[in-house]
């Protein structure tokens, strides 16, 4: 009679573990990346959507003739809560338990026009910046 010895070897079932255990590492590696690159992106768009929200609220102003040159830009930008410096107008903000810091900086280009750029710089990702020209009529 033959000795027939059924199962599997150690070598085997190590083999068999540390392959389960690479795909396993791989792929929480891969969701990881994933929740990461989807968060980032998140709070890039937040970002966006604030810095839009500024410049709305800019040109609405503008357009009440609340918002007439650059020192009434300053003065509008003050009374929302911006602290001045020389160049820009800084403030932070809180969506989603996110901190954001806002920058707007603006300057007259030509007679009557004010360049304005609105920068967002969410906690953990890279600063958004959109800007704008706006006529004002004197």
């Amino acid at each position: 009679m033959k000795n027939k010895k059924e199962g599997f070897t150690l070598i085997e079932v190590v083999i068999a573990v540390m392959l389960i255990a690479g795909t396993v590492t791989l792929f929480s590696k891969i969701s990881f990346t994933t929740i990461k690159a989807s968060n980032t992106n998140k709070q890039r768009l937040e970002a966006l959507i604030i810095a839009q929200n500024y410049i709305e609220n800019i040109r609405f102003n503008r357009d009440k003739k609340i918002i007439k040159d650059l020192s009434s830009l300053k003065e509008f930008l003050e009374d929302t809560g911006f602290e001045t410096s020389n160049i820009k107008v800084i403030k932070s903000e809180k969506k989603d338990g996110i901190s954001y810091n806002v920058s707007i900086e603006s300057s007259e280009s030509e007679e009557g026009l004010i360049e304005i750029i609105v920068g967002v710089k969410p906690q953990d990702s890279n600063d958004i910046k959109i800007g704008t020209k706006l006529f004002v009529q004197k």
